[in-house]
C-alpha cells in the first residue's frame, strides 16, 4: 500500500511538471510574437516571478507592485512579469494605460476569484453581461437619483460626528473602527432602502467581506492556488465558502423583503425633504421586471456589488483624507473657513456640494496620492500594440492607477499633499490618464458622483465639529484587494468650540 501510494504521488508531480512546461512553453511562444518587454528581475525557470509573490504577506506585496512599476518606467513604461504559465505586464505609460484601458476590456482571473461571491456583478462581470447590466442600471446613477440622497448622508454624517465625542481629547485611535460600519450603513440606505440596523449584523457582514478580500489577494499570490480545484480543497476555499455565505445572507434577506414591500406597497422609511428615497435596489427591481432582464440572483450579484464598491472605498478614502488633514493643520483650517462660509451650522444641501471647491480639492488630492484601487488587471483576448511593444493575446497587464498618479507629468512636487494644484487648471496635467481613481476607459466606477456627494458631505460634517491630529510620516500600507493602512493611520479628535 505504502509503495502503490509513492507512485500515485511520483505521479501527480509528474503530471503537473509536465502541466506547468507545456504552460510555460505556450506562454513564451505567444509572448516571442513582436517586441517584448524587458523583464522584472528575479524570474526562475518554470515559475517565473511566483516566488516573489506567494509570501502571503500583504504589505510586502505591495511594496513588490510598487518595485516592478518603478522598473517598468525605466523602460518605457512597461515591463513584464511572469507567474508560472501566465504572462503579465506592468503597464505606467499614460498612452498605453489609455490604450490598455480601452480596447481591452476582459478582467483578468483575479476577479474571477471574486466570482463565487460577486457572480456577474458589473466589477466581474464578462463584457457582454456587463454591456447589458451597465446600460440597465445606469439610471439608476443618475444625478435627479443621487440627489435623494443628501438627506441620507446628512443624517449618517452627525450619526458619525455623535460616535466620536467618545473619543474627544483622547489619544489617537483607528478611525476605520467607526467609519467603516457608518459607511456600511449608509450604502445599504440607499443601495438597499434600509440599514442593517443590528449591530451584530453589520459587523458580521464587515467582518465576511474584510476576510474576502484578504482570502482573494493571499490565493493571487499563491499560483498554486489559482486552480479552483485545488483551492476549494484548501482551508482557504473553505474559509471563503463560510464568509460568501455569511454576506449572502444579508444582501439576500434585504432583497427578499424589499421585494415584499415593493409588492405590498409599503413606503420606503427615509424620506428627503419630504421626498421618498428611491433606493437603488428598487429601481433595479423596477427596470429588471419591466424588461425581464435580471434574475434574483443577478440583482442580488448587482446589489453585493454596489455594497461592495461603496461603502469601503469611501471609508478608505476619508480614513486617508483625515489622516493627510491631521498632518497638514494649515490645510484643515482651510477646509473648515470654506464648510463655514457655505454652511454656517446647518445641514448640506445639494446647491451647496459645488460650492466646496477646496473640500473637493482635498479629496481628490488624497485620492491622487491613495488611490484605493492602485492597479486595474486585464486579460487580453487579442494582442494589444502598444507604443513601444505588442503584447499578446492570452496574457494579462496591470494598468498602474497608482504609478500614473505619480508620474513626471505631475511635475516635481507629485509625491506631496499639494489640494491647491486642483485651484489652477494649468496645474493640473491635460492628459487623460492623469486622474484613474474611478479608473479609466469605458469600465470606469458608475458610482464616481454617489462616492464625492457622499464623501464632501461626510467632510464637511467631521471637519466643521472637530480638529483632527495625525502623522502621515508613519502611514505604511498594504493590498487587500484594496489599497488600506496596516499602521500609521491612527487619528486623534479634539471638539471645536
Amino acid at each position: 500500500m505504502f509503495i502503490v501510494t509513492n507512485m500515485w504521488i511520483t505521479v501527480v508531480i509528474a503530471l503537473v511538471a509536465i502541466y506547468i512546461i507545456v504552460a510555460v512553453l505556450v506562454s513564451r511562444s505567444r509572448a516571442n510574437k513582436g517586441p517584448r518587454p524587458p523583464e522584472y528581475p528575479g524570474a526562475l525557470p518554470l515559475i517565473g516571478h511566483g516566488h516573489l509573490f506567494g509570501s502571503g504577506n500583504s504589505d510586502a506585496f505591495w511594496l513588490l507592485l510598487q518595485d516592478c512599476y518603478r522598473f517598468a518606467n525605466s523602460n518605457s513604461g512597461v515591463a513584464g512579469l511572469r507567474i508560472v504559465q501566465t504572462q503579465y505586464y506592468m503597464v505606467t505609460d499614460p498612452d498605453d494605460c489609455v490604450t490598455l484601458a480601452n480596447t481591452a476590456l476582459d478582467k483578468d482571473v483575479v476577479y474571477d476569484f471574486m466570482k463565487p461571491f460577486l457572480g456577474e456583478g458589473l466589477l466581474t462581470a464578462t463584457v457582454p453581461i456587463w454591456k447589458i447590466h451597465r446600460k440597465l442600471l445606469t439610471p439608476a446613477f443618475s444625478q435627479g437619483v443621487l440627489d435623494g440622497f443628501i438627506g441620507v448622508f446628512n443624517s449618517q454624517s452627525k450619526k458619525l460626528v455623535s460616535s466620536l465625542n467618545q473619543e474627544d481629547g483622547k489619544k489617537p485611535f483607528d478611525f476605520w473602527t467607526y467609519i467603516g460600519p457608518n459607511a456600511l450603513e449608509t450604502i445599504c440606505l440607499t443601495a438597499m432602502g434600509g440599514a442593517t440596523t443590528d449591530d451584530r449584523l453589520t459587523s458580521k457582514y464587515m467582518r465576511a467581506t474584510e476576510n474576502l478580500y484578504n482570502i482573494i489577494v493571499s490565493r493571487f499570490q499563491r499560483f498554486w492556488l489559482h486552480n479552483n480545484f485545488v483551492f476549494n480543497l484548501t482551508s482557504l476555499g473553505r474559509r471563503q465558502k463560510k464568509y460568501i455565505k455569511m454576506a449572502n445572507g444579508v444582501t439576500s434577506a434585504v432583497l427578499e423583503r424589499r421585494k415584499n414591500e415593493l409588492v405590498n406597497g409599503t413606503p420606503n422609511s427615509e424620506e428627503n425633504s419630504g421626498k421618498k428615497l428611491k433606493a437603488f435596489i428598487d429601481l433595479i427591481i423596477e427596470y429588471s421586471g419591466e424588461r425581464g432582464l435580471l434574475s434574483d440572483q443577478e440583482i442580488r450579484e448587482e446589489v453585493s456589488t454596489i455594497i461592495i464598491a461603496g461603502h469601503d472605498t469611501s471609508a478608505s478614502t476619508i480614513v486617508y483624507t483625515l489622516v493627510l488633514l491631521g498632518s497638514h493643520p494649515e490645510i484643515q483650517e482651510r477646509v473648515f473657513k470654506e464648510i463655514d462660509e457655505v454652511l454656517g451650522d446647518r445641514d448640506v444641501e445639494k446647491q451647496d456640494l459645488p460650492k466646496l471647491v477646496f473640500v473637493e480639492a482635498v479629496l481628490k488630492e488624497a485620492l491622487r496620492l491613495y488611490p484605493i484601487a492602485p492597479f486595474i488587471v486585464r486579460r487580453l483576448t487579442e494582442s494589444l500594440k502598444l507604443k513601444h511593444y505588442t503584447l499578446p493575446a492570452g496574457s494579462s497587464a496591470f494598468l498602474a492607477i497608482h504609478a500614473l498618479h505619480r508620474h513626471k507629468m505631475w511635475g516635481d512636487d507629485a509625491e506631496h499633499f499639494l489640494p491647491d494644484r486642483w485651484l489652477d487648471k494649468n496645474r493640473i496635467p491635460e492628459h487623460q490618464a492623469a486622474f484613474a481613481a474611478f479608473s479609466l476607459g469605458r469600465r470606469m466606477c458608475i458610482g464616481k458622483n454617489y462616492a464625492l456627494m457622499n464623501m464632501k458631505t461626510t467632510l464637511a460634517h467631521l471637519i466643521r465639529s472637530f480638529r483632527f491630529k495625525s502623522n502621515i510620516s508613519e502611514l505604511k500600507l498594504k493590498i487587500d484587494l484594496m489599497l488600506k493602512p496596516h499602521a500609521g493611520h491612527y487619528i486623534a479628535v479634539e471638539r471645536r468650540m
